[in-house]
């Protein structure tokens, strides 16, 4: 009881009288009672632990690691400097004869980036290639990183095999490559595969 003739309550907030349901319901039920809210929430999904990464998510991620660098040759150059080396192969654009595109590969000590540089106009990110532990990715990710650290960050990969765990996107356009030794990565690679 307070000086106003108020008792506190449950969280320290003032009620006048009741606490009936306190006073005539015995601790086991209340427990009871209490448990079944806990579980219809958690059933409903108000309470559920965080998930993790879905296939949108997923995606999602795969498209930051993209244009994590920048999302065209200029934004990478500005971010990382000049490369050590730059490739370029041409292809033929695959729904225009007349048109011929370039891939153009910039090569730096820790990462490789590649765009698709349209003859219409335009580049596209193909490839993120990450082989140093100086260079972070979004969520933490590195060479270096553990198993169970990717797939805290990712979920469960959609393939496994030895030494790679492949994260591939219900689009089919994208999907991230973690090549890893025993339990640490070694190389990341984001594709993309624009149509």
């Amino acid at each position: 009881m307070t000086g106003t003739g108020r008792r506190k309550g449950c969280f320290g907030s003032e009620e006048a009288g009741g606490g009936a349901f306190r006073r005539n319901v015995p601790p086991g039920v209340r427990r009871a009672a209490v448990l079944c809210v806990l579980c219809l929430a958690l059933g409903a999904g108000f309470l559920s632990p965080p998930a993790a990464a879905g296939a949108a998510d997923t995606e999602a991620y795969i498209n930051g690691v993209l244009t994590f660098f920048g999302g065209n040759e200029e934004a990478v150059r500005a971010k990382l400097g000049e490369p050590r080396l730059v490739r370029e192969r041409k292809q033929q654009n695959r729904h225009d004869d007349s048109l011929t595109d370039v891939v153009v590969t910039l090569c730096y000590s820790e990462a490789e980036v590649s765009f698709y540089r349209m003859e219409a106009g335009g580049e596209l990110p193909l490839t993120v290639r990450v082989f140093s532990p100086k260079m972070t990715l979004p969520g933490g990710l590195r060479v270096g990183s553990s198993l169970s650290q990717v797939r805290a960050l990712l979920g469960e990969p959609t393939g496994e095999d030895e030494g790679v765990l492949l994260y591939e996107t219900e689009s089919g356009y994208t999907n991230l490559v973690i090549r890893y030794y025993r339990d640490a990565v070694t190389e990341i690679e984001a594709n993309s595969w624009p149509d």
